[in-house]
């Protein structure tokens, strides 16, 4: 077992409601693109606020979709690491 195991990521991986990866992220934001909008099914879970901005995400196979969004973003960043350059802006 390693006493002080260490990890250090140096790359960026992005998944939000404006863009997924980085360069489709940096395009968005250059963009001005805003993806909050009312959700009407917030209105029937009893939240007073219904703007919200979701991630149109499928995460086939994953346990979840935070666990999918988190393995996607990290895919991305350790990708950006090898290659040596941002793969987006």
């Amino acid at each position: 077992m390693i006493a002080d195991p260490r990890i250090a990521v140096t790359g960026i991986g992005v998944v939000s409601p404006i863009g997924i990866g980085v360069r489709e992220f940096y395009d968005a934001l250059m963009r001005g693109a805003c993806a909050i909008k009312q959700l009407p099914a917030l209105t029937n879970e009893g939240f007073v606020n219904t703007a919200a901005a979701r991630v149109d995400f499928a995460c086939a196979g994953m346990t979840s979709k935070a666990v999918a969004m988190a393995v996607v973003a990290a895919r991305e960043a350790l990708a950006e690491l090898v290659t040596g350059a941002c793969a987006g802006a």
